[in-house]
């Protein structure tokens, strides 16, 4: 089963209780709100948007996915097992990086970006960092989540996997890179 099949199905059902007792609740605008965006899923083409890089120069992420395989590591210097997964992609980065695969990060940061240039530098994170600071461009609200997710894009911008751990990530790695180095 797909991961997202119940969504296909929902609008064949008849609204829940609380949608019809509280329609203007912040949650149903909420969820409209990203439904109309688009959540990134498996399949459909990866939403572009603007970041900022670390030095606060302005970017489209596309520059940095198009025609190429490419992992999306979405982070916060503020959560630990995010920054612990990033980690434990650095060694699947340097061992795929020369057959093929790109990887950046974007990093979910409010008020200053100087613990997320902290955490960069002392885990020495090898690829490109971006940033959404204070939510200037909304990137996390367009991926449908707050922090932690990895998106694995394919070089047509179609994404192919969204694991839901480092695990996952290294299985489907395997799959796309065979052994035949």
């Amino acid at each position: 089963l797909q991961r997202h099949w119940p969504r296909r199905y929902a609008r064949h059902l008849p609204p829940p209780i609380h949608t019809t007792l509280y329609p203007d609740h912040p949650v149903h605008q909420r969820i409209a709100e990203q439904e109309a965006v688009g959540y990134q899923i498996c399949g459909r083409k990866y939403n572009d948007y603007d970041v900022r890089t670390i030095d606060g120069q302005q970017a489209r992420a596309s520059e940095y996915y198009k025609d190429k395989l490419t992992l999306v590591i979405c982070w916060a210097s503020w959560c630990s097992p995010c920054i612990r997964d990033a980690c434990d992609i650095i060694p699947i980065y340097n061992e795929y990086r020369n057959r093929g695969l790109n990887v950046f990060s974007l990093a979910h940061e409010f008020k200053t970006t100087d613990a997320m240039r902290k955490a960069v530098e002392r885990h020495a994170f090898p690829w490109p960092c971006f940033v959404d600071l204070n939510d200037e461009f909304g990137v996390f609200h367009k991926h449908g989540t707050q922090n932690s997710a990895l998106f694995l894009i394919d070089r047509d911008g179609t994404i192919i996997a969204v694991p839901n751990s480092v695990e996952e990530l290294e299985a489907k790695l395997k799959e796309i890179f065979p052994d035949n180095k």
